[in-house]
């Protein structure tokens, strides 16, 4: 079964979506920031990223770039919900140009995530 890595620096959100995502048959991996997301992602057996864009030191954006650039291929999704001075679409716009392959708005329904995983991420 594909490798499934969550990038948030909500432990909350990430739980959740492990949850979700293990018990739809995936291996998930988790990283609180961007910088140790591409380690991870350099080690090796990851097909898809879920990534916030809103994160300290290193944005999901930012992370797109690096991992689009390093792994072309690499399967992209991304989730945000914003922060108090911006607007969420704006972060999940700028997202999509740089490499995103799905965008969702934080709060999402987690049968819309499923879906979109299994769209990127067919068995």
């Amino acid at each position: 079964m594909a490798s499934i890595l969550i990038v948030d620096d909500e432990t909350s959100v990430i739980m959740v979506l492990k949850e979700m995502l293990t018990r739809l048959g995936y291996d998930v991996v988790s990283a609180s920031e961007a910088a140790q997301a591409l380690g991870l992602v350099s080690l090796g057996c990851i097909d898809m990223v879920i990534t916030d864009l809103v994160m300290p030191n290193m944005s999901g954006v930012e992370l797109i770039v690096e991992l689009k650039k390093r792994f072309p291929s690499l399967k992209i999704i991304a989730i945000s919900g914003g922060s108090l001075e911006e607007n969420p679409d704006r972060y999940l716009n700028l997202a999509q140009k740089v490499g995103a392959d799905r965008c969702l708005r934080k709060p999402f329904m987690l049968n819309t995530l499923s879906t979109m995983v299994k769209e990127l991420l067919p068995e």
